[in-house]
């Protein structure tokens, strides 16, 4: 330390200590930390799967009730896991469903154009159901649009825009 404030003076460049501790800071950033190898991570997209692994980290997929794990994902600090290709809405809707339409959202996402293909813009972490003929199986939900070739992508059931979303499958304490 003593050395790096030794050579700024002499090319007349001073730092306060703490500025320089900063810039010296040890150890791995939360941003740098992989998470898409975290069990119980299901998206084929590697983005996704950082953010699905960050709140499996973060919360975990075992809770009382969907309220309970919606009270939990409140909690969580997803400017931790963002990046250039890791985007978060503004109005980012955590336990709940998202109240903007996909045009709406795209209105109010960055511009696709400057980002990679598959970086997402994560709109909505919530509790939901997956529901595959009877059987119902509880999730953690992320709704979400894609960049593909400088457009923005959603999903369409039934001819309606709907945002993409993947399932991390949780349960609950009986």
């Amino acid at each position: 330390m003593k050395k790096i404030l030794t050579i700024l003076a002499a090319v007349g460049l001073t730092a306060t200590t703490g500025t320089t501790l900063v810039s010296c800071g040890s150890g791995q950033k939360n941003n740098d930390q992989d998470y898409t190898n975290v069990s119980g991570v299901t998206a084929w997209n590697n983005n996704l799967k950082q953010v699905q692994g960050f709140v499996i980290d973060q919360i975990g997929t075992t809770f009382e009730s969907s309220s309970d794990m919606n009270e939990k994902i409140k909690t969580i600090n997803f400017s931790k896991v963002a990046r250039k290709n890791i985007l978060f809405a503004d109005n980012l809707a955590l336990g709940e469903k998202q109240k903007d339409i996909v045009d709406e959202a795209i209105k109010k996402a960055p511009n696709p154009n400057e980002l990679f293909n598959y970086s997402i813009y994560v709109v909505a972490v919530r509790s939901s159901t997956k529901r595959t003929g009877t059987n119902n199986q509880d999730t953690l939900k992320v709704d979400y649009l894609e960049v593909k070739d400088g457009e923005w992508t959603y999903a369409t059931f039934d001819n309606v825009k709907s945002f993409k979303y993947e399932n991390v499958f949780v349960s609950y304490k009986k």
